[in-house]
């Protein structure tokens, strides 16, 4: 009896050793496994691309001198003298020009910065003098036409935006105009004051 007892346990101890073997084996072959994997996505991560990816440090000493001379440009400017000139100016001209307006989005934009909102008014009313909307319908019209006629064309994001660009543009476009109505009526009846002092 003893012999079986020990032959069962002899058995029993070879069998779990060998479970055991076999599962130390199994899981040093899995951490082989996902050390490999590890070392190649961390070699993935290392390796920079030979393409040219990168700022050159010629193009980065090109900015840092286009920096320094904004900043100049804009501490010349920042007492906003220069912007009242051209301001007082355009108010004076008597022809309206987008590039006027242009000019005056530019320094309040230098002067002021971009939180300003009459810098993006002035911008705008540049847009808005070169006829923007207008030119950008006959631009989209003429693009869904090619379109519709077989050529493949990139037709502009804008105009999926058309509605909401001229819903933008009407509300200042019929204030403006109320503007220069009461402007006329009051030079009218300025006119007609002095017209009959005259008298």
């Amino acid at each position: 009896m003893k012999k079986w007892i020990r032959l069962v346990f002899e058995v029993v101890l070879g069998a779990s050793l060998a479970g055991a073997g076999t599962y130390v084996y199994l899981q040093t072959k899995e951490i082989e496994d996902l050390e490999l994997k590890l070392t190649n996505s961390l070699a993935k991560k290392i390796t920079r691309p030979t393409g040219k990816v990168g700022v050159s440090n010629d193009r980065i000493n090109e900015l840092l001198g286009k920096e320094k001379e904004l900043d100049a440009v804009k501490s010349a400017l920042s007492n906003g003298l220069a912007l009242s000139d051209v301001e007082a100016a355009a108010k004076s001209s008597k022809n309206e020009s987008a590039e006027r307006f242009l000019a005056i989005g530019a320094l309040r934009l230098l002067v002021k910065g971009k939180n300003d909102p009459a810098t993006a008014e002035a911008f705008e009313k540049a847009l808005e003098m070169n006829q923007w909307t207008k030119r950008l319908k006959s631009v989209c019209a003429a693009q869904a036409g090619m379109v519709a006629s077989g050529l493949k064309v990139d037709v502009l994001k804008d105009c999926d935006r058309i509605e909401e660009l001229e819903a933008s543009m009407m509300p200042k476009n019929k204030e403006q105009q109320e503007d220069t109505l009461e402007n006329e009526v009051n030079s009218s009846q300025n006119n007609g004051v002095l017209g009959s002092a005259g008298v």
